[in-house]
């Protein structure tokens, strides 16, 4: 069975016996046993040689009998007499060609000679095939490729057996299953054969299960949580059902496909479920995936995680016509208007022409007080297609782009043209517009031509011109509607040849207007043109939609309509022209549209496909959002919420409200609307019923599929700091009496201000939501889903403003530098139609700076600088803000903005320090600024306990420095319980925000780098995979996926670069994951390699070769001397504290003489200044093997300790340790 199910792979691939004689095709001896032959215009041929005098040529005609249980040719049965046959006197080197006529179909070659004999099997096609399959079966229609026209009887049989299949005299043959992969078929008919192998993608249909899944915004920035919903859906052509499902698995997946969050939920009454994910400041930016897994099936949905800073306003630039006359001045109108509805007063305007991609002019221009300009360009612009980019600045420095396309024409109208192909027909529509854009009939000439090249003489010499002939030329005018339809006839265009087309219109004592357009007529239409959709009208539920179409020449056309579940099929007979077909709609249909295919064959498959709009009844729900019109920031929404039936009765269903920023969801959304497009009709999902495939050139036909596109996000609007001279200032400051204190500032700001999931209305259709807007001045946007338990839905967006008559707006730096001379800027605008006296306060810290009075006109507004220096900050001053506000009060209104904006210290401090072993007396000297302490313990705990401490109050920085931090604390953590509960707290706190920033810093291919955007480095992938197995040593629970990238990270970069580092910690993970390794290198080359290698063999058990390489390194290492470890390293991390902290790790590991591994411990601590090491990685690795050997070094030990004063501080015996806090100045 095995071996005839390879039937025709092995015909594909068989190797001809070497012969005297060669059969060639393309001039090249053929090595397989079976062509397919898509033209005759390169037929196999006979090539000789001299051993041969005759050569005898037969060419059978094959069928189901010749094929049935064929393995190789030579199994193929010859069961009639040639359909040609003859023998030849050959000579040496003699091109012998075969009747093209006889290679037509399914065929079997056979040539002899003295030498031998040879058999090819061909196959020239002269029926084509389409088949439409389905879920439960499929369809197959042949046509005859000579005129188009249907086969209506032909047969199928099994080449496994020979078994008929079935025959069909109808036209449609009917599967009642999907042919199974693997089975070879023969399609047999009196006009030709097909042999075919269904492949498995023949049969690949959309699921008509579907989850339909929201977010509460579409953007968010680190740190915030994502809501979401799902619903659970299963499509039928009557519309939505519920299905029955117990559990649904929702994950979450990063950009770098790690999964971030799993949880199976269990779905409500509404077929949905929802939750919640929390995400942190270092998670990893971009394109975020939620998947929803139910009962085998799949769907998913992106958000995104963003740095951005929305804008406060937006422009909106529309061109006064579309099209401006030559000469005539390019107008263009400017509107800009805060988000919170009030217009960008006096904002300045910038724009750029463009053409195309080249620069053409720039100016500037200034908005009025009702935030309008108008942009009068009166520069001469030659015709063609523009294009201008008009940005807005308001005095905070924000802006704001619009972009505008106009076009600058000769006349004053101009044509509007569509062309479309048959592959003998040109159809030609055209609209005449007057440049605001009316219909208008207009006179006008319409020419076609192609060129022809002949040879002249000229002066006796020969020329080649271009000769224009006429398709065809004639004086037309567009009807009362300003439009013209033009049939222009092609059969007499030579192959192969560019064809030309030109309208003109020359009105009288006007420039001429003209639209020119070229096409290849073997390119474009002579694949797609055979049918040509003209218009369509759509229909309803019940009753036929209509559609028009050209065809170049009667054809049998195969009509299928799609309904989303079921579908429909007929044959057409179409004519040469217009043709108009009708399709009817199931009279329960719920979809807003269906998909129609007419099929044909010509040479090559025709396929047409449209979109048919349905003129359903709409079954939507009316959702009345109430809420007032204004809000101030921070004021409670009560929000009332009506759902009615298309009847206008109440409907109980379960509501979905978010209510975001309109100024985020511009920025991320622009004008679409992602809610709106997950509830779009099924076939915008993916869902089809029916796939239809073409069997004329492979025997795996070819199936297209359609993925999902990730739009790139718009950019942020920009924000600057603007400098200049303070506003005036210096009117009061300082201690006086503050009279701006009871002014509250807006400081609780966020892009979303409500999520609700498990509201239903009540039997009266009504809800009631309640809410704190955000302290935002902004519009926000309601979007309101309502899904009723027949598994429908309807969506609705409304919309309210935040807003004050006085506000204050500023755009300022995301950190601060301590010791920096900073400019902050603030903007108060009058938002009422009366001028309005103010105060006005800046206070720092809760401290005035400064008052101010000032009036600010009507819709105006008026800039406030402040210039300051910033305080320097102490080495013990960590985690520091500037904390300012800025406030206004007048007769009518009152405002102000806090923020609070992150202090980063300007300079680094110099910490120092020193250990030693003490026996007798020691001085210890330091500068008289110093703040520290003096440690004197019996053990060495308390010296790595403070040595953890110096890592986790190191700042953040890039990845060593974070991993550095988190390695002692994941793996020495029996350190940690000798610590006071506080620091104890932190150390945890520290673990799970250096996690996170290490799971957000690594790249695309699994590895890390210095910092997140650079490359992936062998030294830090290692380390940090190192960092993270030891974490999973001890306990902690770390991202699966996380690993196994980092895991496939250490391979290749290992089979690139490979070093002894990326060996050691591969194999740590290869017995951790269960991956053996093939084999290891033995690395000798320094000192740190040698060990290296030592640990890679003690963690596969072969103790002997690891001792051997450990007493190999202790040769190079010197304990008592300055440079501890000879010669050099093979990287740049491994210096000596770190190659000697392995060095303890694996003699500790390989248990040898604990002589050895005190000497190495003390050497390693005489290393150290004090608590710290040289750096942060050697640090993290000194008290990492530290930790693992006794700290036991006196039990009698009787200590005094006296300031150069004479003061004695302490005295007495020690059984652990005192720390003596040292304060300068």
């Amino acid at each position: 069975m095995r071996r005839i199910l390879v039937f025709l792979i092995i015909l594909l691939f068989t190797g001809l016996t070497a012969l005297a004689f060669q059969i060639q095709q393309y001039g090249y001896e053929l090595r397989s046993s079976f062509v397919e032959l898509y033209s005759m215009d390169y037929p196999p041929t006979i090539y000789t040689d001299d051993k041969d005098s005759y050569i005898d040529i037969k060419i059978y005609d094959l069928d189901e009998q010749d094929l049935t249980g064929a393995i190789t040719i030579g199994d193929v049965g010859i069961s009639g007499d040639p359909l040609y046959a003859f023998r030849q006197t050959v000579k040496e080197k003699q091109r012998i060609y075969l009747p093209e006529k006889a290679l037509m179909g399914l065929r079997l070659i056979v040539v002899s000679s003295q030498s031998g004999s040879a058999k090819l099997m061909t196959s020239y096609r002269m029926v084509g095939a389409q088949l439409l399959a389905y879920e439960d079966g499929a369809m197959m229609r042949l046509w005859k490729k000579e005129d188009s026209s249907f086969i209506d009887s032909f047969s199928l049989y099994r080449l496994i057996d020979g078994e008929l299949l079935g025959r069909t005299e109808n036209g449609v043959f009917v599967f009642d299953y999907l042919p199974t992969t693997g089975d070879a078929i023969l399609v047999q008919s009196a006009n030709g054969s097909i042999l075919w192998r269904p492949g498995e993608y023949d049969y690949y249909f959309s699921s008509r299960n579907i989850s339909l899944i929201f977010t509460d915004r579409p953007a968010y920035k680190a740190g915030e949580v994502v809501n979401f919903r799902a619903f659970i859906r299963e499509i039928t052509s009557s519309g939505y059902q519920i299905p029955r499902t117990n559990s649904v698995e929702v994950e979450i997946v990063d950009p770098l496909n790690r999964s971030v969050f799993t949880e199976e939920l269990s779905p409500d009454n509404l077929g949905s479920v929802s939750g919640t994910f929390r995400t942190y400041s270092e998670i990893t930016r971009g394109s975020y995936r939620i998947i929803i897994r139910w009962e085998g099936n799949e769907d998913y949905y992106y958000f995104q995680i963003a740095d951005y800073k929305k804008p406060t306003f937006f422009t909106t630039s529309e061109s006064a016509s579309k099209a401006f006359r030559k000469g005539e001045a390019v107008t263009i109108n400017v509107l800009s208007e805060y988000y919170f509805g009030d217009p960008v007063s006096l904002g300045k305007v910038d724009y750029t022409i463009y053409k195309g991609s080249q620069y053409i002019d720039n100016g500037s221009a200034r908005l009025d007080g009702l935030g309008k300009a108008v942009i009068g360009y009166s520069e001469e612009l030659e015709s063609g297609s523009y294009y201008a980019v008009i940005t807005v600045s308001d005095d905070t420095g924000m802006q704001s782009r619009s972009t505008v396309d106009f076009k600058v024409v000769q006349g004053t109208f101009d044509f509007n043209v569509d062309y479309r192909f048959t592959d003998k027909e040109a159809l030609v529509k055209i609209e005449t517009r007057l440049n605001n854009d009316i219909l208008v009939s207009k006179a006008f000439e319409m020419k076609a031509w192609y060129e022809e090249p002949v040879i002249l003489m000229d002066e006796g010499k020969q020329v080649e011109k271009k000769l224009k002939i006429n398709i065809f030329r004639e004086e037309l005018s567009t009807d009362s509607g300003g439009r013209a339809e033009i049939l222009i006839n092609l059969r007499d265009v030579p192959p192969d040849t560019v064809v030309y087309f030109e309208a003109n219109g020359a009105p009288s004592n006007e420039p001429e207007v003209v639209n020119r357009y070229s096409v290849y007529t073997s390119g474009y239409y002579d694949y797609y043109g055979s049918v040509l959709v003209d218009s369509v009208e759509s229909a309803a539920p019940g009753s036929k939609a209509r559609v028009s179409f050209y065809t170049s020449s009667p054809m049998d056309l195969w009509v299928i309509g799609d309904f989303s579940g079921e579908f429909k099929q007929f044959p057409f007979s179409s004519t040469e022209g217009k043709n108009t077909i009708e399709i009817e709609i199931p009279e329960n249909y719920g979809y807003e549209n269906f998909m129609l295919f007419i099929v044909g064959y010509k040479n090559y498959q025709i396929i047409q496909s449209r979109v048919i709009e349905v003129e359903t009844a709409s079954r939507d729900l009316s959702i009345n959002v109430l809420t007032q019109d204004r809000y101030e920031p921070g004021d409670t929404v009560n929000m009332k919420l009506q759902v009615l039936d298309d009847e206008g009765n109440p409907a109980v269903v379960g509501l979905t409200v978010s209510v975001v920023s309109q100024a985020m969801l511009s920025l991320f959304e622009g004008d679409s609307d992602r809610w709106k497009e997950s509830l779009g009709s099924p076939f915008n999902r993916g869902f089809n019923t029916i796939s239809i495939n073409d069997l004329y050139y492979s025997a795996y036909p070819s199936i297209a599929k359609l993925g999902d596109l990730l739009e790139s996000q718009p950019p942020a609007a920009e924000s600057k700091v603007i400098g200049g001279a303070p506003f005036g200032m210096g009117d009061r400051g300082g201690n006086g009496e503050s009279l701006t204190s009871d002014v509250r500032a807006r400081k609780l700001f966020s892009d979303s201000a409500f999520w609700s999931v498990g509201t239903f209305t009540d039997e009266s259709g009504f809800a009631e939501l309640s809410f704190v807007v955000p302290e935002d001045l902004d519009t926000w946007t309601v979007r309101t889903l309502a899904a009723d338990f027949s598994g429908d839905f309807s969506y609705e967006k409304s919309s309210f403003e935040t807003w004050k008559p006085m506000t204050v707006s500023s755009f300022l730096p995301e950190f601060l530098i301590a010791g920096d001379t900073v400019n902050l800027v603030f903007s108060v605008k009058n938002n009422l139609d009366t001028r309005m006296p103010v105060i006005t306060g800046f206070y720092v810290d809760d401290e005035v700076i400064e008052e101010k009075g000032a009036t600010i006109d009507a819709f105006g507004s008026l800039s406030f600088s402040y210039e300051m220096v910033l305080r320097d900050l102490l080495p013990s001053e960590k985690d520091e803000s500037l904390r300012v506000k800025f406030v206004v009060e007048g007769s009518r209104g009152s405002d102000g903005a806090e923020y609070e904006i992150p202090l980063k210290p300007r300079y680094s401090y110099i910490r120092f320090g020193d250990l030693d072993f003490l026996e007798g007396n020691r001085v210890i000297e330091f500068m008289e600024d110093s703040i520290g302490s003096v440690t004197i313990s019996s053990t060495i705990d308390p010296i790595l306990l403070e040595a953890i401490r110096y890592l986790v109050d190191y700042p953040y920085g890039c990845v060593e420095q974070t991993m550095s931090r988190l390695l002692p604390a994941l793996a020495a953590s029996q350190l940690l319980a000798g610590a006071d509960e506080s620091f104890a707290d932190k150390v945890s706190v520290v673990v799970g925000d250096g996690l996170e920033r290490l799971f957000g810093y690594q790249h695309y291919d699994g590895g890390w780098g210095w910092w997140k955007d650079d490359q992936s480095t062998p030294f830090m992938t290692s380390y940090v995979m190192l960092g993270l197995y030891l974490a999973t040593e001890n306990g902690y629970d770390i991202n699966r996926d996380v690993i196994a990238m980092g895991y496939s990270a250490l391979k290749s970069l290992n089979r690139d670069m490979p070093d002894p580092f990326l060996q050691y910690v591969i194999t740590l993970f290869s017995r951790k994951l269960r991956d053996p390794i093939s084999s290891i290198v033995d690395y000798k080359n320094d000192v740190a390699s040698i060990v290296l290698t030592a640990l890679t063999y003690e963690t596969l058990n072969m103790d002997a070769k690891a001792v051997a390489l450990f007493e190999e390194a202790m040769e190079y290492v010197d304990l008592g001397a300055s440079d501890v470890i000879s010669g050099s390293s093979f990287n740049y991390f491994f210096d000596d504290t770190v190659t000697l902290s392995f060095l303890l790790k694996a003699a500790v590991d390989l248990d040898v003489p604990s002589a050895t591994v005190a000497e190495i411990s003390k050497r390693l601590l005489k290393m150290g200044n004090g608590s710290y090491w040289y750096r942060t990685s050697s640090t993290a690795m000194a008290i990492l093997s530290l930790s693992s050997v006794s700290s036991s070094l006196s039990k009698d030990a009787e200590v005094e300790v006296v300031f150069e004063d004479g003061d004695v501080v302490f005295e007495g015996g020690l059984e652990d340790s005192i720390t003596i806090p040292i304060t300068g100045k």
